[in-house]
């Protein structure tokens, strides 16, 4: 393995951590974004057992909306999603049932943006996990994941990063979240 192909994961995550506001050993360029936030969510409810809900927004990018729905169910009986309604109030759907809260930054249609450090803060205030979706954002704007304390981002590599089509995904996991995954 002269020329490291099972380190390009980690060399290619380094170069995206600047674009995200993240530390460069904190990401990983893999797998799709589909499977990364399968993934994300999976540890997310992992690392809050006896909560059983996500809050994710109904208009959220539809593949989303999928994926979390099974990593719910693959969680257990008692695990669901709640989904919100445009323009429903996030933090009031924050209570200490609530294990993930699961929002896109940019939505895909209009371009508006959610208050990334301020919905994280409500989150962890609710003792929720947040895993944000940035496949619209990563590249394209200015994003400080590491300033706003977030536990998980998935992002692609095919649009604003301008990987092409069939380019893999990122994933960020904060320090603190790493050393148990």
């Amino acid at each position: 393995n002269t020329a490291d192909w099972i380190g390009l994961a980690y060399r290619v995550g380094a170069m995206i951590a600047p674009l995200i506001g993240a530390a460069p050993e904190d990401v990983i360029c893999c797998d799709s974004t589909s499977i990364n936030l399968y993934k994300v969510l999976g540890a997310a409810l992992a690392k809050r057992p006896g909560r059983h809900r996500i809050v994710a927004e109904r208009d959220n990018f539809p593949t989303d909306l999928y994926i979390a729905d099974q990593a719910a169910r693959r969680a257990g009986p008692a695990h669901h999603v709640q989904w919100l309604a445009p323009g429903q109030m996030i933090e009031a759907a924050l209570d200490e049932d609530v294990a993930v809260l699961m929002l896109t930054h940019v939505d895909y249609r209009t371009g508006a943006m959610h208050d990334m450090a301020g919905l994280t803060r409500a989150a962890h205030a609710a003792g929720a996990l947040v895993v944000w979706d940035l496949a619209h954002s990563a590249g394209a704007i200015d994003l400080d994941v590491a300033g706003c304390n977030i536990d998980f981002a998935i992002g692609c590599g095919y649009k604003y990063l301008n990987g092409g089509p069939g380019a893999p995904a990122f994933i960020y996991a904060a320090p603190a979240h790493q050393t148990d995954i």
